[in-house]
Order: C-alpha cells, then sequence, then structure tokens
C-alpha cells in the first residue's frame, strides 16, 4: 500500500512528512555568484513527528555547517496536533449529517495534511474533526492555494446545508 500512495503526490503526502520551498531568494546580478542565499521552506508534519525530528532531519541530510537551518516564526511553529478518534459524538455527528446530505458517501477517518485554524483549538478540544462537506471535481483542485482561492457556489450551499443539519443533530 505505501509503495502504491508514494507514486502519487497527493497520497504520498498523507504517509510522510512533505516538503515546500516556497521563498528562495540569492544573487541579484546574472552571472555573478551570491555570497548567501536563503530558502523558507514548509514542512508538513506528519503525526508522529515533530518539529525537533524534522530539523534534525534536515540536517542531517544537509550536512554542510555553512548552512543554517532554523524554524522561522517560532511563536508560530506547531507540532502536528494528535489523531481524532472515531468513537466520539463528534465523528458519529458528521458520520450522520454527511450520509443525510450526501446519501451514497462513505464517511472514514483521514489526516487533514494542511494547517487549518483548528491547531487554535487543541487545548480546549479533545477531538478536532476538519472537515469541508464538498465535492471537488478535478477543476476545482488548482483553486486550493492558488490565486483567487475559492470553492463552487454549488459547495458553498452544500456546505450551509450540511452545516445546518450538522448542528440540528448535534442537539438532538
Amino acid at each position: 500500500i505505501k509503495q502504491q500512495l508514494s507514486s502519487d503526490p497527493a497520497a504520498n503526502a498523507i504517509i510522510r512528512t512533505t516538503s515546500a520551498p516556497t521563498m528562495i531568494s540569492g544573487g541579484i546580478k546574472e552571472n555573478v555568484l551570491p555570497a548567501t542565499a536563503a530558502a523558507r521552506v514548509n514542512f508538513r508534519i506528519l503525526p508522529g513527528e515533530n518539529i525537533e525530528s524534522v530539523l534534525a532531519y534536515v540536517r542531517k541530510v544537509i550536512q554542510d555547517q555553512r548552512v543554517s537551518v532554523e524554524v522561522w516564526k517560532k511563536d508560530e511553529a506547531m507540532n502536528p496536533s494528535s489523531v481524532s478518534g472515531v468513537n466520539t459524538f463528534g465523528f458519529e455527528a458528521i458520520q450522520r449529517t454527511t450520509q443525510e446530505i450526501f446519501p451514497g458517501a462513505v464517511v472514514a477517518p483521514a489526516l487533514m495534511i494542511g494547517a487549518t485554524d483548528s491547531r487554535h483549538y487543541t487545548e480546549v478540544a479533545a477531538n478536532i474533526y476538519r472537515f469541508m462537506p464538498v465535492q471537488l471535481t478535478h477543476n476545482d483542485l488548482p483553486r486550493y492555494h492558488g490565486m483567487n482561492e475559492r470553492i463552487s457556489l454549488d459547495n458553498y450551499k452544500r456546505m450551509i446545508r450540511f452545516y445546518r443539519q450538522l448542528i440540528l443533530n448535534s442537539c438532538k
């Protein structure tokens, strides 16, 4: 299974810590070697690993004393959140509501590989479910984390119906 998941970039991201160099800077003139260079790399850390283990791995791979590796914005850096349980009121409410709004949908736990605002609730909630009730198409995917990030109007309407029903189901 791991080999098969590794062959697909989207699936690969749910089985290992990933890195994405998002900002790289260096020289300012063509044909002149820069005196310094810098890169900002975003890591999506798999549960079971942490910031320190990623730093240690990066330093081991680089093995160059001239290169410094440090956490940028240390006060904002976070270790991965814990994995939430499936035998809970919250998960069961999401499962029930999903089946009501999206008949025939299979509800199964999975890892959310992106950061969400839910990270700010880890100290007040034992389980946090990062769930977005939408039906994505291949046309939707390029809009994530891109220019003009958005979902379709149909998905927006479905989300409203879903969250209304989730609130009603949670009050029963």
